[in-house]
């Protein structure tokens, strides 16, 4: 005789709530993971959950829509798979498997640029924010071509030179930091108590990473109406370089045009004259 007793089903959503989160953000803190990740995890959470308003709910098919929805943004695949991966392992936590996207396969698509003027809105955007160390970020990469590998050469010592070196390979290259930006990192550090060495660095002393470096600088960019992946130290570093770039190629056309004033002005004076 066949049990007429009903199978207990899985719902088909679960509820992110903000008490979910702090205790998935607990359990991760437990495995002694970096500040660093830390950060990743919870604002890439915070999208989802923003994503996810008014109801919270996560059902069948809410992270691929959440993939779509990320890449129409602007979002790089590597960053849509970033945040798509937090999700899956907050969906582990609560037993939830069925509910997990897969990755986006590779981008191999160039990254998009910043213009100047969407650059200039960064800082604007924060300044009006009071998120001065966000601003001295985006500053710092956009005005000098500096990879954000190489933050820890940015200390109190070269900012009082108004250069600093980092390597390509084994070979040093001094970079000029302009009067005004060396002052400002200045000021910041002082007021922040750094007297020597790196001028970016966590409470314990520990230097910046790329993401969280990026992670600052891509708060500031929803704001300021500009996608997240053009507010990368990468692509202000390329805008660094084609605006030294435009200035050098103008000062070489002035400099060629001085050159032939000079010497029509001599060929005036000493040039030969056929019949004398």
């Amino acid at each position: 005789m066949q049990s007429t007793r009903s199978k207990k089903t899985m719902p088909r959503s679960v509820e992110i709530t903000s008490e979910v989160v702090d205790r998935f953000l607990a359990r991760q803190r437990e495995k002694l993971l970096t500040e660093d990740t830390m950060s990743r995890y919870a604002f890439g959470l915070q999208k989802l959950c923003e994503y996810l308003a008014p109801t919270g709910l996560l059902g069948p098919g809410t992270l691929e829509a959440w993939q779509r929805d990320l890449q129409r943004t602007g979002y790089s695949t590597g960053t849509v798979n970033m945040n798509i991966s937090i999700a899956n392992n907050l969906l582990d936590f609560l037993r939830r498997g069925d509910l997990k996207a897969d990755p986006l396969p590779p981008d191999v698509q160039p990254s998009p640029e910043i213009t100047r003027g969407e650059y200039l809105r960064l800082l604007q955007t924060a300044r009006i924010a009071e998120n001065r160390r966000a601003y001295l970020l985006i500053k710092l990469f956009g005005t000098v071509p500096l990879s954000a590998n190489d933050l820890g050469a940015v200390t109190v010592e070269a900012m009082r030179t108004g250069h600093l070196q980092v390597f390509c390979g084994k070979t040093p290259e001094l970079l000029y930091v302009p009067a005004a930006l060396a002052q400002e990192l200045l000021t910041y550090a002082q007021e922040h108590g750094i007297h020597e060495g790196a001028i970016f660095r966590s409470r314990v002393g520990t230097l910046y990473s790329r993401s969280r470096v990026t992670l600052e600088m891509q708060k500031i960019a929803g704001d300021a109406r500009i996608s997240p992946e053009k507010a990368t130290p990468r692509a202000l570093k390329k805008l660094c370089r084609r605006t030294m770039d435009d200035i050098n190629a103008n000062l070489r056309v002035l400099a060629i045009q001085n050159y032939e004033a000079l010497l029509g002005n001599e060929q005036q004076v000493i040039g030969w004259k056929d019949g004398v």
